[in-house]
């Protein structure tokens, strides 16, 4: 289920090479102006036999790098509407590496950059630094008025005895605690999850009620416990 972003202008028609290998689940958007907007019959063919959602993108190529400012710009609203898709750009422009850098960095997208759809077949993917993943672990979600202790979050919970209690939300309680997350907050973000049809309703959710640095912050902290939140009971903000 991946984005593929083609700056046509860049890459041509070598560049569409395995165009034809992507799934129904895969999308593409080829970039191009008026000093490409030709294909090769070989790229063509290649469209054609493709089950991926293919968009053609014209870009009016007034001023130098036009093309690559309007593809930036929609890599940001495709990152903002779908932060759980995975994102490749084809081109071989070294320039794109500097948008890739901002987003891993500020939000742990993590974006590609082939120079052919082809190489994305090639498992040559790109992971977010270790030390961002660290930073993510351990730094603490401020509160300005509600801070809660660790103590508190778990007090109403040693009613029960700790061997009743399921990994899952062990899990969640560990993770709420660590983050000196409050109740009030807590039930929040359950309400959130639960109302939500899917991560990407979540995500949108999460950074209207707590702002975007905080609630991606969260978000991205309780992305993979997604599925298991949705399945808390309701006594579980009653009792804990």
């Amino acid at each position: 289920m991946s984005v593929f972003l083609i700056d046509f202008e860049n890459v041509h028609s070598p560049g569409l090479s395995g165009i034809d290998k992507l799934s129904e689940k895969d999308t593409v958007y080829i970039f191009y102006s008026a000093n490409s907007d030709s294909l090769s019959f070989q790229a063509h063919q290649a469209i054609m036999a493709s089950n991926a959602d293919i968009h053609y993108m014209s870009v009016s190529s007034g001023m130098k790098n036009a093309l690559d400012f309007q593809l930036d710009s929609f890599l940001g609203y495709l990152v903002a509407v779908s932060p759980d898709r995975s994102f490749v750009i084809i081109s071989a422009d070294n320039g794109y590496s500097s948008v890739k850098g901002f987003w891993s960095k500020n939000a742990d997208i993590q974006i590609r950059i082939l120079p052919s759809v082809g190489r994305y077949f090639k498992g040559e993917d790109i992971t977010v630094p270790q030390i961002f993943q660290e930073s993510l672990q351990t730094k603490p979600v401020s509160e300005s008025n509600n801070e809660t202790k660790t103590d508190d979050l778990c007090a109403d919970s040693t009613a029960e005895p700790s061997d009743t209690v399921s990994p899952e939300i062990k899990k969640l309680m560990d993770i709420f605690s660590s983050q000196k997350i409050s109740k009030d907050i807590r039930n929040n973000i359950i309400k959130l999850a639960k109302s939500s049809t899917d991560k990407q309703q979540f995500y949108t959710g999460m950074t209207k009620s707590f702002g975007m640095e905080k609630g991606l912050h969260l978000y991205k902290l309780l992305r993979p416990e997604y599925a298991n939140i949705k399945k808390l009971p309701k006594s579980f903000t009653k009792n804990n």
